[in-house]
């Protein structure tokens, strides 16, 4: 840990502590905190959890995904207008969860800041904590 990390969790921590902010939020804020800055890249699988849920929101129709991923863009949005909207960007924001890129690079970093812990009960019954991420 670099001292410039150490003093910008400090810098945290006190501002936690000024909030007057009771200890099991402190204690939350902390664990979000440390989870933001742990470098294993194998704590949030972002391109997991985005198939996890694309599994989860098609259901049976996941091995026929492309072709619910046209019927969505022909039917709900290019009926409501919305021609700006190309297949291969759609296609591929579907199928990988990048919806813009800035620039021409691999993404393969992902952002922690949009995972939620959540407790996730599985296909076979098991439930576990863990970071994902939630689409609707």
């Amino acid at each position: 840990m670099t001292q410039e990390s150490e003093l910008s969790a400090e810098a945290l921590m006190d501002l936690a502590v000024t909030l007057n902010v009771i200890f099991k939020e402190r204690d939350q804020l902390e664990a979000i905190f440390k989870f933001w800055r742990n470098p294993d890249l194998k704590i949030f699988q972002m391109d997991k959890m985005w198939d996890l849920r694309n599994r989860q929101y098609l259901g049976t129709r996941y091995d026929s995904r492309k072709g619910a991923y046209d019927w969505d863009l022909s039917m709900k949005l290019h009926d409501r207008g919305a021609f700006v909207i190309g297949r291969n960007e759609y296609f591929k924001w579907r199928e990988k969860g990048v919806a813009f890129e800035i620039r021409e690079g691999i993404y393969d970093i992902p952002n922690k800041s949009i995972a939620s812990g959540l407790l996730l009960r599985h296909v076979l019954g098991i439930s576990s904590i863990q970071a994902d991420y939630r689409f609707s």
